[in-house]
């Protein structure tokens, strides 16, 4: 099987906090689902870093070179 995507990893964190929710789990599983929820949510941001990496846009501008911000972010000049 291939690496989780994105929306794999979010489908599985919103099945797991719907568990948690209905307050059903023993206290083991609600332990176990709760280190799955970390660990998703941890693959998670390192795939939205990831996607805002590739986001940010290089361009040329009177043979300068800058970076475009993305949502606002300041650059250093």
């Amino acid at each position: 099987m291939g690496e989780m995507t994105f929306e794999q990893a979010m489908t599985q964190l919103e099945e797991l906090v719907e568990q948690m929710e209905k307050g059903e789990l023993t206290l083991e599983q609600a332990l176990i689902a709760h280190r799955e929820a970390i660990g998703l949510i941890d693959f998670c941001q390192r795939c939205l870093d990831r996607a805002e990496k590739q986001m940010r846009l290089v361009t040329e501008a009177g043979g300068r070179i800058s970076l475009v911000p993305w949502e606002g972010e300041e650059l250093d000049d």
